[in-house]
Formats: structure tokens, sequence, C-alpha cells
């Protein structure tokens, strides 16, 4: 897999005509090939790195899923998910950005939820009325919210419930234990 890097570089050229003082013209700029270089020179290594932590800082910044930062950025998702497996200091790295996304949109849905813009609207004759469809709309993305939060960060926004009791152990139930327990809970 190459890849080619490319410079620009501005042309100049003089001209002369009779009669005339020599002049020199801007040209359009040349885009020429430099070099083609491996996908393993420390090179492309760089500009992979680059590229990595543009992506770290979109999902961190902005709560982009993994997905459109890698399109938006120009990296393959399949080099990036190499990268981090290689190295353990970049999966931390993409960990930490995962956790940051997961309270970027913990603070929005908070933000979206105390947010009463669109509950009412002015009819034509000037009277204030609730608006259902706008509070159902903000519902339905709060849930969809809550939803994936749910699934990207279990242990933290996830409805996880847990029970705590004790068990005593006993001589399992037989028959008669049965029969004995439903005539009481016929009585």
């Amino acid at each position: 897999m190459n890849k080619k890097v490319t410079n620009t570089e501005t042309n100049t050229k003089k001209e002369t005509n009779p009669g005339t003082k020599e002049t020199t013209k801007e040209l359009q700029p040349i885009t020429k090939s430099i070099t083609t270089i491996n996908h393993r020179s420390k090179e492309a290594q760089q500009e992979r790195e680059r590229k990595f932590k543009e992506i770290i800082k979109e999902i961190e910044s902005k709560g982009q899923s993994l997905t459109k930062a890698t399109k938006k950025i120009g990296l393959d998702k399949k080099s990036f998910m190499l990268m981090i497996e290689k190295d353990t200091s970049l999966l931390h790295q993409y960990t930490r950005a995962t956790e940051a996304r997961a309270d970027l949109i913990a603070e929005r849905m908070v933000r979206n939820s105390h947010n009463r813009a669109n509950d009412f609207y002015t009819d034509s004759e000037g009277n204030l009325k609730p608006n259902p469809v706008a509070v159902q709309r903000d519902r339905l993305i709060l849930d969809t919210d809550k939803w994936l939060l749910s699934k990207l960060m279990p242990k933290k926004y996830g409805d996880r419930l847990t029970l705590e009791g004790e068990v005593k152990g006993s001589a399992p139930l037989t028959i008669e234990n049965i029969n004995m327990i439903l005539n009481e809970i016929k009585e």
C-alpha cells in the first residue's frame, strides 16, 4: 500500500517582449509528486500517529463516533484498530476518549432535558398551547441517548440491578415437603 506525498511549489516565468522591459509573471501552482513512500516507512508511521491524535481529539472534544472520526480525518478504521492492538498506550488513550465521549453525551442529555424552548407554541389566535410533538421528540432523543450510554458505558450509566441476600443450604425438597407446604397454604 503506497501513498503519494505531494508538494506545491510556485513557478515563475520571465517574459520578454521586443521593445519592453523584462517582467516576471506568477503562474499557477504546480503540484508534483515528490516521492512514493512505503507504508512501513518512518514518515508514514508519523502521519498515522498524527491522524490517530486527531481522531482521539474528535472523539473526546466533539463526542463523535469512531467511524465518523476516522472518515473525517482520513485514516482507515482497520488501521486505527491495528494501531491500538499493537500499542497499549494508544489503547488507553482511546479508552479515555470513549469515556470522555460518554460524559459529553450525558451532559448533553441533562442540558436537553432542561430545555423548554419548544414545549409551547402560539396558535394563529395568539393563544399559548402545549406542543406534544416537540415533547415527544425530546423524549425520543433522551431515551435514545440513555440507551446509547447504557451500551457504551454499562458500568457507569447502565441500569444494573444488584441482588444481595443469603441462600440457606438445606436438604432438597421432597414430594412430602411440597405436599405439606401446599396443605399449609390451603388452610
